[in-house]
């Protein structure tokens, strides 16, 4: 039976093992420009991981490792992934293009001091990119009406995400900007979300406490655009999107006159507004709201909620759970008998004996209480893989594979049946 299964290791049967895995994931941190180079460093750490949240909704109902080229919400992707894709192609025997976006999302989370995001691979990806139709799948970022209501029909058009999931998932803003190429213009100010934020290179709750704790003024220039100055007339440091503001405020509502300042947020008297992430009155305190804006309660009680400095922690990991949920929308797995039936998307373990194929070529499933592999985090309790990890297979079998597997597994039995009845026939 060993050496069936290590003959079926060789025919590709099995999925990704750790040391595989291991090697992606340093030549997708490999990528990442190192944090003296700021600017650079949050931009490729915005858009690794934009990339998975385009592909989770684009198009279809799941992740495909395939974008519209045609789509402009796209714009900017093409630069990421013309250094993401190489690495993908480099280890595409072992890893689909789809789970390997995904895996340098879960990569640029840890570089940006995330919590691990639990992967787990089987994804496949679509067969001709050319055919690929995205429309207005995306949140838009100036919708007509209520912005939260359009946030809320585009997350629960691709799978059951709750209000908290939702506002958990925009905290992505935090790392990131909009794009400053003048050849892939996003139609938005260069800035970041945060100011301060190491130019966007941290993945920070400050996020949340910005929207109500600084002063916000609505852009007359660049629909959809609000815009933070730390002096008043100075120049703007930070941005958010009408999508961020409808964490708090429905901005179709919103009443400023002609002649007032179009403002939202702070505490009416400090232009700082506490600094970023300070509180104030995220935390609890009077909102300045010029345009008597009408709230939306909902995810502003969340939004106040992550805005809290103590629930840093709390956000960081209820964040990275989103992802994952995001990163396997519309894949499964299931086993019968506790033989592995579909494997859509397979866990990688580098902790249970009967996965070693050193021991033993046992082909069930993992028990739950086995730590999964994670993209590393020094606060996270997952299990980290290390850089010279021994090399198992988990006994899953690859999607891409099944028949191929199933075809081989069939021959070797009926070979095995018909040797053992010539020997017996025979003597």
């Amino acid at each position: 039976m060993k050496f069936l299964a290590l003959f079926l290791l060789a025919q590709g049967c099995f999925g990704l093992t750790t040391t595989q895995l291991s090697a992606v994931i340093a030549d997708l941190r490999g990528i990442i420009p190192p944090t003296s180079q700021r600017t650079e460093r949050m931009d490729v750490l915005g858009g690794m991981l934009r990339l998975p949240f385009h592909d989770a909704f684009g198009s279809g109902t799941s992740p495909d490792g395939c974008l519209d080229p045609n789509e402009k919400d796209h714009n900017g992707l093409e630069v990421v992934r013309a250094i993401v894709d190489p690495v993908c192609t480099q280890h595409a025997a072992h890893l689909s293009r789809t789970d390997c976006w995904a895996l340098a999302g879960n990569v640029a989370i840890e570089a940006a001091g995330g919590d691990a995001v639990k992967f787990r691979f089987g994804r496949t990806t679509c067969a001709d990119e050319q055919l690929v139709v995205d429309t207005d799948l995306l949140p838009l970022a100036n919708p007509d009406g209520n912005p939260w209501t359009h946030v809320l029909d585009v997350f629960n058009l691709r799978g059951a995400f709750s209000v908290r999931e939702i506002v958990a998932l925009m905290g992505a803003h935090s790392i990131g900007r909009p794009s400053s190429d003048p050849n892939l213009n996003s139609g938005f100010s260069a800035l970041p979300w945060v100011a301060g934020n190491l130019n966007g290179a941290t993945l920070t709750s400050a996020f949340y406490g910005d929207i109500t704790g600084r002063p916000w003024e609505k852009s007359d220039d660049i629909p959809g655009e609000w815009l933070h100055s730390p002096q008043p007339g100075g120049a703007s440091d930070s941005l958010m999107l009408n999508t961020d503001m409808s964490m708090v405020i429905d901005t179709s509502s919103c009443n400023f006159g002609t002649n007032g300042p179009k403002t939202f947020g702070g505490n009416g008297g400090d232009p700082g507004g506490g600094g970023p992430g300070g509180g104030g009155p995220a935390a609890g305190g009077a909102v300045s709201n010029s345009g008597n804006c009408a709230f939306n309660a909902e995810p502003y009680a969340e939004v106040q909620r992550y805005a809290e400095p103590a629930n840093q922690a709390l956000w960081k990991s209820e964040f990275s759970a989103a992802i994952q949920k995001m990163e396997e929308l519309g894949y499964s797995t299931w086993s019968v008998g506790g033989i592995i039936t579909d494997t859509r998307l397979c866990e990688v373990t580098d902790t249970s004996e009967a996965c070693d194929t050193s021991n033993s070529a046992s082909t069930t499933e993992p028990s739950s209480n086995s730590a999964s592999t994670a993209v590393s985090s020094s606060s996270s309790t997952s299990t980290t893989v290390p850089s010279s990890a021994p090399t198992y297979f988990d006994g899953f079998l690859d999607r891409t594979g099944l028949t191929k597997c199933l075809f081989t597994v069939v021959v070797v039995v009926v070979f095995v049946v018909v040797f053992t009845f010539v020997s017996f026939a025979c003597f």
